[in-house]
């Protein structure tokens, strides 16, 4: 991925996660099924930017991966303190939710 296109993956990363971050702010459960619409979304970004299908496992794999990696921790972090860990905990309820 080019310079920019990581600056636009980004973006829109941010663009999708904004949603989820009012929820947040709102005091909304992270195992809320209401949250669906939103991750949805957000589940899209990833199989965008991947290029493919991010199965549920998957999705719970990257929920850990927001948690550990500075880059993804620090801009979810600017959306609000506590949101990364708010966010992976959502991820993982939508993933088990998505689960055959």
């Amino acid at each position: 991925m080019g310079e920019n296109d990581g600056r636009d993956a980004f973006a829109e990363l941010r663009e999708a996660t904004t949603p989820l971050a009012a929820r947040f702010a709102a005091g909304c459960s992270p195992e809320d099924d209401c949250l669906a619409p939103e991750l949805d979304r957000h589940l899209a970004w990833v199989e965008e930017t991947w290029n493919r299908e991010c199965t549920p496992m998957a999705y719970a794999g990257l929920a850990d991966l927001y948690l550990t990696a500075p880059g993804f921790s620090d801009r979810f972090e600017a959306q609000g303190t506590g949101f990364t860990l708010w966010l992976a905990s959502a991820m993982k309820a939508h993933a088990a939710r998505l689960m055959p």
